[in-house]
């Protein structure tokens, strides 16, 4: 991308408890698209449905309650079922964005068809739409740029639908 812009713009979205937010109505109805058999998909709804859970403060031990939200984070089955419930994120440029897991890049290049806020305002409709927050006090701006450019000019912050600033707007210079 620097190869044929001055600066590439990068947003590493954070959300806020991921793992412990993804809600299984969600999910399950994500995992009925996929073309994986039926009795995997049955397993995985198994695994994740029945569970309750119980806290203790100072002696005192709370009813026990359903589990309707969260997957295993421990489990090598909890980064994949991120990505399945991830798997319908598409951004407005289909090159601005980057996925693994819970951890989500979005970059847009300086002559990107699409600008940033734009892009940025489509992750936070998608995340909301999926019951996800974005954590903005631990999402930040990296800017990266061309060595040789003397006259750099910062773009203007980006903004969230909210007028939120993200934090961090900095500028690193990436040598050839």
């Amino acid at each position: 991308m620097l190869e044929t812009n001055t600066y590439v713009r990068c947003i590493l979205i954070d959300y806020s408890k991921a793992f412990d937010t993804i809600n299984h109505e969600i999910l399950f109805a994500k995992l009925r698209t996929l073309t994986i058999p039926q009795l995997i998909k049955q397993w995985i709804m198994n695994f994740l449905t029945g569970r309750t859970q119980t806290a203790v403060t100072e002696g005192t031990t709370s009813n026990w309650l359903p589990i309707s939200r969260s997957i295993v984070q421990g489990s090598g089955l909890g980064p994949m079922l991120f990505v399945v419930y991830a798997l319908d994120l598409k951004l407005v440029s289909e090159h601005n964005h980057i996925k693994y897991a819970d951890d989500t890049t979005l970059r847009v290049a300086e002559k990107s068809s699409v600008d940033v806020a734009t892009e940025f305002g489509h992750l936070e409709d998608w995340s909301r739409r999926n019951k996800l927050t974005i954590n903005k006090d631990k999402t930040v701006e990296i800017i990266f740029r061309r060595p040789k450019s003397r006259h750099f000019l910062t773009p203007a912050q980006c903004h969230s639908h909210a007028s939120t600033k993200l934090k961090s707007n900095c500028s690193m210079c990436i040598p050839h």
